[in-house]
């Protein structure tokens, strides 16, 4: 990405630029995906034991799903299916397909809405929920709260789950699909047109939580993309200092500023927040 400015006549003239960002697929609502043409900002769980496909199903017979939900055409509707097939998985086994960072809605609630499909001859589960990351004290904590869940459907036709799922005031969030084989691999499992809003939803169809999991430290490395710190709260977060230069940074000091040194910062704009030097 390259951006250049270039100065035209007189000399009393200023560009600036701020709040650049840029993510790993197209534009749109961070957790909503419509899995079309891709996998929008999810990704595959490190620890996954199989994989996610993107398609219109390559299950035949009594597995296949006969038509896609909402936005989709016959003609190119697709989704994610958990391609559970391989010899070498064993009951148990599950894979988890991660969205990017959602930061918390204003409300403090955001309404989650996805369809799902669950076929074929052997058992499998679905489980979807949310994985929350806190970084703001000494210790990272990566913590799961397990949304919905459900076992051995045998459907012909696409269910709808919308819930509304609270969050914690400047936490960030992300949202976890996973499946789980069960006894056999003829087992179909879907998902397609998950969406994530601002806000209650009008009419939910069910309501958390189920189950509530702590993740080591280690985990939010592997399956957290961006961490983040306001130095707000006058540490580092998780970040550590590399003073093999012989020099370091510090948090500033509203009341001992120095020349050059912006006046506010970027997050509250005011004296209360903090920046690193």
């Amino acid at each position: 990405v390259l951006i250049r400015a270039k100065k035209g006549d007189g000399e009393d003239k200023e560009m600036a630029l701020d709040d650049i960002h840029i993510k790993n697929s197209r534009c749109g609502n961070p957790g909503s995906c419509s899995f079309n043409r891709d996998y929008c900002g999810y990704f595959l769980d490190a620890m996954s034991n199989f994989s996610w496909q993107l398609g219109d199903g390559r299950v035949v017979d009594d597995m296949k799903v006969e038509s896609t939900p909402q936005d989709n055409s016959v003609e190119n509707g697709m989704y994610v299916y958990a391609d559970m097939t391989s010899p070498v998985l064993k009951e148990g086994h599950s894979s988890m397909l991660v969205c990017e960072i959602i930061n918390a809605p204003s409300q403090l609630t955001f309404c989650l809405t996805f369809f799902y499909h669950i076929n074929g001859k052997d058992n499998c589960s679905i489980s979807v929920g949310k994985a929350q990351l806190d970084n703001t004290g000494e210790d990272i904590l990566y913590t799961r709260k397990e949304l919905f869940k459900i076992n051995d459907y045998k459907g012909q036709g696409w269910e709808t789950i919308r819930m509304n799922v609270p969050v914690e005031w400047g936490a960030l969030q992300q949202v976890y699909l996973q499946a789980t084989r069960g006894n056999g691999p003829r087992a179909f499992l879907a998902v397609d047109d998950v969406t994530v809003v601002d806000g209650m939803c009008e009419a939910p169809t069910t309501s958390p939580p189920v189950t509530v999991t702590e993740m080591p430290a280690f985990f939010a490395y592997i399956l957290v993309s961006v961490i983040t710190c306001d130095f707000d709260n006058e540490n580092f977060c998780s970040w550590t200092l590399d003073q093999t230069e012989g020099l370091t940074w510090k948090i500033s000091n509203p009341a001992k500023l120095q020349d050059g040194m912006p006046k506010f910062d970027h997050t509250k704009g005011n004296y209360f927040g903090k920046v690193k030097v």
